[in-house]
């Protein structure tokens, strides 16, 4: 690799960690050259405690760049010290051989780095942090420092609810108590098996609060309804058990079908978060069905006397009244519903896929300067690898395989394709051509690719054997094959799937068929991750929706009115998408997982709807008298879930980071959706199943 003395006037320096390939890059802007070691040296020391680890200057000349050496107020006092603090990290490097750094040892190598920046970092000494490493130090940092605000403020909000719902401190402790034992029980389990908190897991906290709370309001709610009627208190938690329990399990069930819809998907982080979300909504209804009746049966409770009115509440009017225009109206509900499904659906097509971490962080932020101005100067910092593999020893040292390596170096250097443009390609051609130019007085003309094969080998070996580990980076042990760098700018990663294609066509035009290529590297990764992602999510949502319908068949005894509920909650995904490409938001990491989750908890409340709705058009056969009953007893805790729901993921709102906030503005609206499609069409969809002609003289109050 070039060194920082061969380029005295360069302007730009990047210090480069390399694991398999560049993966953090720091540019150096306009400094003095012993400046530049002295930089250099102290990351060296720092980071020598990573086996697999190295860090190299690599130069670009500017003919015009200051030589003035500017030790910026550094005195050699200050560095001896922080070389001297390296030297424990210097003795515990392993001897191991290469390996890939865990996610852990890669967030601490660059937390290292950050330290380099901070020291030496000044108005006239510029230092850039980018790359992957980065990115992913600066995006746990983010996410550590978001998930406990997140979940005290949805703490806070729930338990404000809670008290305006139940005006008991008890209606507050109860819930809150199995949820915090819910997530305790689930990140105990995470550390348990070994999985690691990430920027997908991180919704779990806020999730399960609220998750966990809407089976306990549902409980809660119809106990004391009874208990404050009738003053019995077991016979209240025998009522709400009978009433809501079944219910309130087959929720559970669809909500962590939803999730375990996950847990096959290629990326670790999104199958995580399908088996310990799922592991936590049932331990929430484990503990929502046995330790809360219990807990209720043993505590000391009054019945509130002033709620016995028989005058229905202005939620229950409200409730009433829009269940009635459902059912008086139905077939306008559903032609509504139509055109809004439509409409959304349409919409919905203009949906596109996006990975670009680097735009989730605020603007300002030092990592998105850092990359912008790594792209404006060196054209990125992300990289693919050509790995061509001759197929026997010694075949890259032939003059031909040589000369290929460097035509593909300059040309592949001049393509753009749509948004990319391809930066700095570099290849052991390069550093031959080095080499022959420094064995003959670094004469200009001799920047070239020696056309004898014997005396390729010599100069190669000489520069083995002066100690220099570059060769190792560029080539295998028995030179069979070759490594190809191109770096790229850090842009969607979508755009980077035609110019993959335009470098493999390249690379077979120039190298031929006589050796094996191989396109890898972190873009490459990114670009069949996107594949991946957007195939696993699919087969995510249709397995999710087969599961949940299959249940929902099971729970409401037979298929016709099992396929029926699924339309209330279809409805809700098709309109949070359709609002996902009014807003212009785009498909990521995060939001792809709105489908599934939101489809999972939106059909909890079509279950208390139509497991009442069932059992009191059984005792009346009048559908405006059971939707009546239905909306009048389990609408309420249907209304204060969704706002618990809806609450729980609009914390979001408040994070920095824009894909956590399009998260949370998504799957909250379309939890708010679906509580107005159980309000309005499954009232209209039941009135035009059932038709019933004539109402049963029987009230229940």
């Amino acid at each position: 690799m070039t060194a920082i003395d061969d380029y005295p006037s360069a302007s730009h320096f990047v210090i480069s960690h390399e694991q398999r390939g560049p993966c953090a890059n720091y540019w150096f802007h306009r400094c003095g050259t012993e400046h530049r070691n002295r930089v250099v040296d102290w990351a060296r020391n720092r980071c020598t405690g990573y086996a697999d680890s190295w860090v190299a200057p690599v130069a670009w000349a500017d003919p015009q760049a200051s030589e003035e050496d500017d030790l910026l107020g550094f005195d050699s006092d200050e560095t001896e010290g922080d070389e001297a603090e390296a030297d424990d990290v210097t003795e515990s490097a392993s001897e191991e051989g290469t390996r890939i750094l865990s996610f852990e040892e890669k967030v601490k190598f660059a937390q290292v780095i950050a330290e380099v920046s901070k020291r030496f970092s000044s108005a006239g000494f510029q230092i850039y942090e980018g790359g992957t490493i980065v990115m992913e130090r600066v995006i746990m940092e983010e996410m550590l420092a978001n998930m406990p605000r997140f979940t005290a403020m949805a703490i806070g909000l729930i338990a404000v609810l809670l008290f305006a719902v139940f005006r008991r401190v008890v209606g507050v402790v109860l819930p809150l108590l199995t949820v915090i034992l819910s997530l305790l029980g689930t990140f105990g389990a995470m550390s348990t098996f070994g999985e690691p908190i990430t920027i997908v897991s991180q919704i779990l906290p806020s999730f399960l609060l609220a998750v966990s709370v809407g089976y306990a309001v549902h409980l809660l709610a119809i106990f004391f309804q009874h208990f404050n009627r009738n003053g019995d208190q077991h016979a209240a938690i025998v009522h709400a058990l009978g009433h809501s329990g079944l219910a309130i399990l087959i929720t559970s069930l669809t909500t962590a079908g939803g999730l375990l819809s996950f847990s096959g998907a290629p990326m670790d982080p999104i199958a995580g978060l399908g088996r310990f979300g799922a592991f936590g909504v049932l331990m929430a209804v484990f503990l929502t069905l046995t330790l809360l009746p219990a807990l209720l049966s043993c505590l000391p409770i009054k019945p509130k006397a002033q709620l016995d009115s028989q005058q229905p509440s202005r939620s229950e009017r409200l409730l009433d009244g829009i269940g009635q225009f459902a059912v008086r109206r139905p077939w306008l509900v559903l032609g509504v519903s139509t055109l809004l499904a439509v409409g959304a659906f349409t919409a919905a097509l203009g949906l596109t896929f996006s990975h670009n971490p680097v735009v989730w962080l605020p603007e300002g932020s030092e990592v998105r300067v850092s990359s912008d101005a790594i792209n404006a100067e060196m054209k990125g910092a992300v990289i693919a690898e050509l790995l061509v593999d001759t197929g026997v020893a010694n075949g890259v040292k032939t003059p031909e395989l040589m000369a290929a390596l460097e035509r593909f170096n300059r040309e592949v250097e001049t393509l753009e394709i749509g948004a990319v443009a391809m930066g700095k390609s570099t290849s052991i051609a390069d550093l031959l051509k080095q080499i022959h130019q420094a064995l003959n007085e670094n004469r200009p003309e001799f920047y070239v690719i020696p056309e004898d094969a014997d005396l390729i080998a010599q100069e190669l070996l000489l520069f083995e054997n002066s100690g220099a580990d570059d060769l190792e980076r560029m080539t295998d042990v028995d030179y069979t094959q070759a490594r190809v760098t191109m770096k790229m700018p850090w842009i969607d990663a979508n755009a980077y799937v035609p110019m993959l294609a335009a470098i493999e066509s390249l690379a077979r035009e120039i190298f031929g068929s006589g050796v094996e290529l191989q396109l890898t590297g972190l873009l490459t990764l990114l670009a069949r991750t996107i594949d991946l992602m957007m195939v696993s999510m699919a087969e995510s949502y249709l397995i999710a929706a087969t599961v949940i319908t299959v249940l929902m068949m099971i729970v409401l005894g037979g298929w016709k009115l099992g396929l029926w509920s699924m339309i209330p909650n279809f409805l809700p995904i098709l309109l949070g998408l359709g609002l996902m490409r009014l807003l212009d938001l785009p498909l990521d990491a995060m939001s792809i997982l709105v489908g599934s989750i939101a489809l999972g908890l939106a059909v909890d409340d079509t279950i208390h709807f139509l497991h009442n709705f069932r059992r009191y058009h059984a005792q009346t056969g009048d559908v405006a008298e059971s939707v009546r009953l239905t909306l009048t007893t389990t609408g309420r805790a249907m209304l204060f879930t969704t706002g618990v729901l809806a609450c729980g993921f609009y914390t979001y709102l408040i994070s920095d980071m824009s894909n956590l906030f399009s998260f949370g503005l998504i799957t909250g609206t379309t939890i708010i959706f679906a509580l107005l499609a159980d309000l309005l069409l499954a009232p209209a969809l039941m009135t035009l199943l059932y038709r019933n002609p004539q109402p049963s003289s029987q009230k229940i109050p």
